[in-house]
C-alpha cells in the first residue's frame, strides 16, 4: 500500500481557490474564499479569537480592494464583520441569511444575496447593498441585503491574501496549514 502526504500551505489553498473557480464549483469556492481570512487572521495573531481577528484582518486586507464608489454606508460601517457574519453562516449552516438583523451603523443586516453573473466580469460585479422595500422600517431602521458575486468576493479575498503573504514576505513553506495523508494500493 502506498501513502502519499499532501500538504496544503496559504498558496496551494489559493490555487485550489482559483480551480474551483474555473470548473464552477462556486459553493466549494466560497468556503475556500471565507476560510483564508481565519487562516491568515490566526498568522496576523494568535491571541486574538474569532470574530474580532477575523474582522481585524478583513478590514485591513479586504477594504482596500472594495470599490471606491461604493455606496458611503459601507465604509463607516465594520465591514470584516459582515464578512464575517456571512462565513459563519455558510460554513457552520450552510446558509446565507444573517438571521441575527445585524446592526451596523447606517442599517440593519437582513441577508445575503449570493449570485455568479456569468455574463460580466468579476471586477464588475462589486458588491452592492440593497434597501429592502418591502420590509417595515421600525423605528427609523433601514433594513438592507447585500448582493454578493462569489467571483468578485473571491477575487478581493485573493487579493487581500496576496497583499497580507507580501506584507510578511511569506514563502511556499512558511506557515503550513494542513497536511493530508493519502492511502491507496500501489495500482
Amino acid at each position: 500500500m502506498r501513502q502519499e502526504n499532501l500538504n496544503y500551505s496559504i498558496y496551494s489553498i489559493l490555487r485550489e481557490l482559483e480551480d474551483c473557480l474555473k470548473e464552477k464549483k462556486y459553493f466549494a469556492a466560497l468556503s475556500i474564499a471565507l476560510i483564508l481570512p481565519d487562516i491568515c487572521s490566526k498568522i496576523m495573531d494568535d491571541k486574538e479569537t474569532g470574530g474580532n481577528r477575523y474582522s481585524k484582518w478583513c478590514n485591513v486586507y479586504l477594504v482596500p480592494y472594495l470599490p471606491s464608489i461604493m455606496n458611503i454606508m459601507l465604509f463607516e460601517t465594520d465591514w470584516g464583520r459582515i464578512i464575517y457574519q456571512l462565513r459563519c453562516g455558510v460554513l457552520h449552516n450552510g446558509e446565507n441569511d444573517a438571521k441575527e438583523y445585524k446592526k451596523y451603523k447606517h442599517f440593519k443586516l437582513e441577508d445575503f444575496n449570493l449570485y455568479v453573473d456569468e455574463s460580466k466580469k468579476p471586477l464588475e460585479c462589486p458588491l452592492r447593498l440593497r434597501k429592502i422595500d418591502n420590509r417595515i422600517e421600525y423605528q427609523n431602521e433601514t433594513y438592507v441585503k447585500i448582493d454578493i458575486d462569489i467571483r468578485y468576493l473571491a477575487y478581493i479575498i485573493e487579493q487581500g491574501t496576496l497583499a497580507f503573504i507580501n506584507d510578511l514576505n511569506l514563502n511556499e513553506q512558511d506557515f503550513p496549514v494542513l497536511e493530508i495523508n493519502v492511502y491507496g494500493n500501489n495500482n
